[in-house]
């Protein structure tokens, strides 16, 4: 009986997870949960507090009426109410845990651990009340091993995921290698690096490539590298952050030429703590690249502009009054009209975008490629 009740609790227990799981994807797979997640964790100490009442009166009715099937009924509607906390947080959900060969990994690990988890309170409670009927009495603690068994399997599968990380990471590494020639373009900022990135990948036209979507992540980037086509000049690599490390842990992979730090925003301060480590984290891009590279600052924006002036590389440009500028701009719902100044002449420009801050990010763009040595009049 009690094999039966720990395979339900651990089935069970990985169901009222995923929720947990999606927030610690979300988190790159770190116990940084946020408020969301301890909201999540309150709703399933109140269903252990259901659950518990509901063993105590199960225990009932099988004392007073001696009906042993209260109890099986009771692991019925176990099954059934967890199924059904879990199809409605899935619904409530607006960001569903994604079920990626890591997510997979972890979520199997997480099985293991609670079926062994709950086999045990099983056994305790066999124990405490002397009969087999006993590990009824502990099943309703299932709720409460959502968090501490999610840490487990993480801690589990860390050894394999490391592993599996480095072989993508070499793999990634020797593909770079085996192109002559290839220029890797960083870009990262706070906001406007998905648009960058493609703005550049664009006006380069057919030599360069770009990490699809917003494949940021060391994971992502190794996995954009993977499906790279030959005879690419450019590799344009979007660079994403939570927190202090992460991006020069991305340059360790890629090692850029060029960096373009697209803007600095309050963003992420749960884990970066403070605007400085902000501006410190997105710098690293800078300070990864070598003594020739090539740095690029997006001139509207006050942060950039002051890492432009403490920039110590001899090539480094920045939009605005010394760089790429623009001016003379008319909104419309097809798009818009600006007048852009390069080198001090002006050209009429029309972008399929609406808003100044697309033209700020077209701009940076421009001013990129043309530090890159290309013709602003095929451009």
């Amino acid at each position: 009986m009690e094999w039966a009740i720990a395979f339900v609790a651990a089935v069970a227990a990985a169901l009222l997870s995923l929720e947990t799981l999606g927030h610690i994807q979300r988190a790159g797979y770190r116990l940084s949960l946020g408020k969301k997640a301890a909201k999540e964790q309150l709703r399933l100490a109140l269903l252990a507090l259901v659950w518990a009442a509901l063993t105590s009166a199960a225990y009932a009715l099988e004392q007073s009426f001696d009906a042993e099937y209260a109890l099986w009924l009771y692991l019925g509607v176990f099954s059934l109410s967890a199924c059904l906390f879990t199809l409605c947080t899935w619904v409530r959900s607006k960001q569903h845990l994604k079920f990626t060969p890591r997510a997979v990994r972890l979520l199997c690990a997480l099985f293991v651990i609670d079926f062994f988890l709950a086999r045990l309170l099983a056994q305790i409670g066999a124990a405490i009340f002397e009969s087999g009927k006993g590990a009824f009495a502990a099943i309703f603690l299932v709720p409460l091993l959502t968090l501490p068994g999610a840490a487990l399997a993480r801690a589990f599968i860390y050894p394999l995921e490391a592993l599996i990380f480095s072989r993508f990471v070499k793999r990634a590494r020797r593909r770079l290698e085996s192109m002559n020639g290839l220029v890797v373009i960083g870009v990262t900022g706070s906001y406007g690096k998905t648009s960058v990135k493609n703005m550049i990948a664009t006006l380069l036209g057919e030599r360069a490539y770009a990490t699809p979507a917003s494949y940021n992540t060391p994971m992502g980037v190794c996995k954009a590298i993977s499906c790279m086509p030959e005879g690419v000049k450019y590799f344009i690599c979007e660079m994403g952050a939570g927190r202090r490390g992460d991006i020069a842990r991305l340059c360790s992979i890629v090692r850029p030429q060029i960096g373009v730090i697209t803007g600095i925003a309050p963003q992420h301060l749960k884990t970066f703590k403070s605007l400085e480590n902000i501006v410190a984290t997105k710098g690293e891009l800078i300070d990864s690249l070598p003594c020739k590279g090539i740095a690029v600052f997006n001139g509207y924006d006050d942060f950039c502009a002051d890492m432009f002036k403490k920039c110590v590389l001899r090539r480094k440009f920045i939009t605005g009054e010394r760089g790429v500028s623009f001016s003379d701009v008319e909104l419309d719902e097809k798009g818009s009209r600006f007048v852009l100044k390069v080198g001090g002449e002006d050209r009429r420009c029309f972008l399929r975008l609406v808003g100044r801050h697309n033209i700020e990010n077209f701009c940076l763009a421009m001013q990129t490629c043309l530090a890159l040595g290309e013709d602003v009049n095929e451009l």
